[in-house]
């Protein structure tokens, strides 16, 4: 929010937080798009967008409880209004809130075919850990986009 952020991938966070931000804030500085096109398309996939209970809680009834009033048809649209963080895409929230804020988006993510599911590499995590490494080092102008790309290529190819 210094003006000078190319690119955030958690923009449901960024929504709120630069919002939030009223001296720097403004329609124009903060815009989301479909992700570039590449070989496979236009693609992304979303995380975080569902709740777990972790296998050996102690209170596994009242977590289910607590899950079914969170994710109701009726609550979970108070939370997508309350924080872009909490916002679901599913049904009762889209209907009541698709043409605002950060479901706008996520409509136009829906329309365009752009999200998929999220591809599974033993690897994965080490790719990220690459993706974003080389992705700050381009953003704080340590490396140009060629070389960025460059990188980009080795270091995945090396994952196997």
């Amino acid at each position: 929010m210094q003006d000078q952020l190319l690119t955030m991938r958690e923009w449901t966070f960024f929504w709120d937080v630069a919002k939030a931000n009223t001296q720097w804030y403004s329609p124009e500085k903060v815009s989301i798009t479909v992700p570039p096109e590449g070989p496979g398309g236009s693609k992304t996939w979303a995380g975080g967008w569902s709740w777990a209970i972790p296998r050996f809680t102690k209170n596994k009834d009242a977590a289910k409880e607590f899950i079914r009033y969170i994710s109701s048809a009726e609550t979970a649209p108070k939370l997508a209004r309350a924080s872009s963080f909490l916002v679901a895409s599913r049904n009762s929230v889209m209907s009541e809130l698709g043409g605002e804020g950060i479901t706008q988006y996520m409509k136009l993510y829906t329309n365009r075919e752009v999200v998929t599911p999220r591809p599974y590499h033993k690897q994965s995590a080490k790719a990220e850990s690459i993706i974003d490494e080389i992705g700050q080092a381009y953003l704080t102008n340590q490396i140009d986009l060629d070389q960025a790309m460059a990188q980009g290529r080795q270091r995945i190819a090396a994952l196997g």
